[in-house]
């Protein structure tokens, strides 16, 4: 085995969401906050079934945002991770800990702003590019996608109450 490799790793074998956490399910609001992360769609079922749902900012991580799903029973995050340990581990991680060996998903892609790209996620279990995942940015209403703080792609209208 040797020592853990630094930064994120591709854990072996299927995806494993532990529905018995105890950590408390918060409840979903109606429609997702301003500078929320929604994430829809996927044709590999396993990572929907993990990683769908809405994600709000919780900290930091690498001068980035880290946000952690709000509608799930365990523990499911997204983080930037930058190039200090490798041009391989840069991008952003789906997974249960920042940093942590657990990750599902990773998207490489060059971004600008504090949001990852919609689309270009790969599953980490199969190596296989899911065309279908989308990551989108919850905007205020009004915003004409021009402003810093994300691309034009990772941005969704915030849904009318």
């Amino acid at each position: 085995p040797g020592p853990r490799p630094s930064g994120p790793v591709a854990a072996r074998g299927s995806i494993a969401v532990d529905v018995t956490a105890d950590a408390p399910r918060p409840s979903s609001p109606s429609a997702p906050q301003p500078g929320s992360l929604v994430v829809t769609g996927g044709w590999d079922k396993q990572l929907a079934t993990a990683i769908q749902g809405t994600f709000r900012p919780e900290g930091t991580n690498h001068n980035m945002p880290v946000y952690r799903r709000v509608d799930s029973p365990s523990p499911v995050v997204l983080y930037y991770w930058d190039d200090r340990d490798g041009e391989e581990q840069r991008g952003w991680w789906f997974g249960t800990a920042v940093g942590g060996e657990d990750v599902w998903a990773h998207n490489a892609q060059a971004f600008t702003g504090k949001a990852p790209a919609v689309t270009g996620w790969k599953v980490m279990h199969s190596g296989a590019w899911d065309r279908g995942l989308q990551v989108r940015l919850v905007e205020e209403p009004g915003q004409d996608g021009a402003k810093p703080g994300g691309s034009e792609l990772s941005r969704a209208p915030l849904a009318a109450p």
